[in-house]
């Protein structure tokens, strides 16, 4: 989207603040499924998610492909 926008010489201000508002959403959600998660003995187990962005459709591939694996799994 960011790219599509550049490329228009758009303004990016607008869509600079709707990224932050998805990443701080996602952090929030990692967030609460830890405190969730921390309430049992054994809760969880995140595996390796390397081959997640492998290629499907358009739509698909353009939001794996932003989404931040790197800050749901630290």
């Amino acid at each position: 989207m960011r790219r599509n926008l550049q490329r228009k010489g758009l303004n990016l201000v607008k869509i600079g603040h709707k990224e932050k508002r998805v990443v701080n959403q996602q952090l929030q959600i990692a967030n609460e499924i830890v405190v969730y998660a921390k309430q049992f003995s054994k809760p969880v187990i995140v595996m390796e998610l390397n081959g997640i962005r492998e290629n499907g459709s358009a739509k698909l591939n353009r939001r794996l492909h932003t989404w931040s694996f790197q800050k749901l799994q630290h």
